[in-house]
């Protein structure tokens, strides 16, 4: 850096360190922080976090505790809930799922008055993921109590509840059908696969029409959702109507996958007309 004539300023450092980390290129970055020792340069966490990521990339576990024994004696680092979170999923990463879970306490005592509503919505994440129901129920009452909670959180805490039963989740889906948020489909579409997933086909059309009459818009994945437990149930004109409205409403990049596709074309072949197989077929 000096005979490049650059600065040696903290955030050239950071840019540097975040560049090696990007490319893979973790030696360079142990070489980087050196020089910011030998220059007597304070390490910051948001520097601590990007050589905790590289050294958690690299699965070096022995020198990604090290780092951490070094943070702990820095009386100059200020600790927020994000170095929190790099901690908590380079354990996960590295296999140590108990001091993950020890980390996530930590985390939650970290959260502020200032800290954004991400903060919850990562730790409900991380415990679903630990397969702590207790946890995240726990945590959702927290959420409620102390923030205003919108979609995004309704969101997380559904699709988190979804990976221990259904009924938490449709409780969950009754809170959020009583407030005041704007009608998002990506909500009850997490329910919708569920049930269409599960063959409770009639649930997901219950629901789907639900939030029809409550004004919402329905998406091409709600249809999609309902596809796919259609085919799996044999009902394949069911299947092959609601891949004709998924088709029709999709953005422009999504396509559907091929099994489903397939098997939709197959079930029209020789019963529908050669004009509506066409007509379906210009629709892709």
């Amino acid at each position: 850096m000096r005979h490049l004539g650059f600065s040696r300023s903290v955030l050239c450092f950071t840019n540097l360190l975040n560049l090696y980390y990007r490319i893979g290129d973790y030696d360079k970055v142990d070489a980087l922080i050196n020089a910011m020792e030998e220059e007597k340069i304070h390490l910051n966490r948001y520097i601590y976090s990007i050589w905790l990521s590289a050294n958690t990339a690299a699965s070096d576990t022995k020198k990604f505790e090290m780092i951490l024994t070094w943070m702990k004696m820095d009386a100059n680092l200020v600790w927020d809930w994000t170095t929190g979170v790099v901690v908590t999923s380079g354990y996960y990463r590295l296999g140590l799922l108990d001091k993950a879970l020890e980390m996530l306490k930590k985390c939650e005592g970290l959260i502020t008055e200032k800290t954004s509503n991400a903060a919850y919505d990562f730790l409900i994440t991380q415990y679903a993921a630990a397969g702590n129901k207790d946890e995240v129920l726990r945590l959702w009452d927290a959420y409620k109590n102390k923030r205003k909670v919108y979609n995004k959180g309704y969101y997380c805490v559904m699709n988190s509840l979804l990976k221990f039963d259904i009924e938490s989740a449709e409780m969950i889906l009754e809170q959020w059908m009583s407030s005041d948020l704007t009608c998002d489909i990506c909500i009850p579409n997490n329910l919708i696969h569920a049930y269409s997933k599960t063959g409770h086909l009639e649930k997901a059309e219950t629901l789907k029409n639900e939030f029809v009459r409550k004004d919402g818009k329905l998406d091409h994945m709600t249809w999609y959702h309902l596809v796919k437990g259609y085919i799996q149930n044999n009902q394949m004109p069911k299947a092959y109507d609601a891949m004709k409205k998924a088709i029709l409403v999709c953005p422009s990049w999504w396509k559907p996958g091929p099994q489903s596709l397939t098997a939709c074309l197959e079930s029209i072949i020789g019963k529908e007309s050669a004009e509506e197989a066409k007509e379906f077929i210009e629709l892709l």
